[in-house]
């Protein structure tokens, strides 16, 4: 018996530990909760996260029983969050057995998105249009930046929610989409400026949550996870270059053309 609600006390921290990092917890954070939950469901842990994946060893030294579980790197929801810590927090007091919990966990997991795709579409198409006013655009670009931000939002829905997920390939043909459309808008509407509407187009593509949290990673000696995450964030930037490069070099073409 001591054996068995061992076994379920480890699956439950092991399925705490995914739904955190698959709700974008930051390493420090992650590893300290599953640490926590484990000391008080009587388990001695050692974790390890990075953003792809936790390591999970359980027992004393020598005679440890280890866990891997490979994941996506998460993405912050509050709201899955709380729902997570409503159940850890039953079984820590009892009122649910370790069993309930995890299954539990998984449901909320395995539950659709809360947000609504005309929601998204609202909040990218906000973000753009009060993005060019910020960085100087007039009520022209303000409109345009929300039809640009309507643009990436449903990009966003076609490419990475359907059927066959395309993500590794969403922000570069984002950018170019946003850096060909906001040429084009330039040459056809006076007083439009092409560079305005490019920063507020990708403004939603910015990976500063990403980078906020690879900086608090580094700075916590969190340094695989941070690092990696520097990494990420490094590279969405690389593509975002070289997506409006290269729309901007299209569109330009298109501008000469045009009336």
């Amino acid at each position: 018996v001591p054996v068995r609600k061992e076994r379920e006390a480890i699956a439950f921290v092991l399925e705490f530990g995914a739904a955190l990092h698959r709700v974008g917890t930051p390493a420090h954070r992650l590893e300290a909760a599953m640490e926590k939950v484990s000391k008080l469901l009587g388990l001695e842990a050692q974790i390890f996260s990075t953003p792809t994946s936790i390591m999970a060893g359980f027992g004393p030294l020598g005679a440890q029983t280890t866990s891997l579980i490979r994941l996506d790197p998460g993405n912050v929801d509050l709201g899955r969050l709380a729902r997570v810590d409503e159940i850890a927090n039953a079984v820590l007091d009892r009122s649910v057995s370790v069993a309930t919990g995890a299954a539990a966990l998984r449901g909320i997991m395995a539950a659709p998105n809360a947000v609504s795709s005309p929601t998204m579409l609202l909040a990218h198409a906000v973000a753009s249009g009060t993005g060019a006013q910020f960085f100087g655009g007039g009520p022209k670009e303000m409109v345009v930046g929300a039809g640009l931000g309507l643009l990436v939002g449903g990009l966003e829905l076609a490419m990475t929610v359907g059927p066959v997920p395309s993500v590794s390939v969403f922000v570069p043909a984002a950018a170019a989409m946003v850096a060909f459309v906001a040429a084009l808008a330039s040459s056809v509407w006076d007083g439009v400026s092409s560079h305005v509407l490019v920063l507020a187009g990708v403004l939603p593509l910015l990976p500063g949550l990403t980078l906020t949290t690879a900086l608090t990673e580094v700075a916590t000696k969190h340094l695989t996870s941070g690092t990696a995450r520097l990494t990420s964030a490094g590279l969405i930037f690389v593509q975002l270059a070289f997506g409006v490069a290269f729309a901007a070099r299209l569109g330009s073409y298109f501008a000469v053309a045009g009336p």
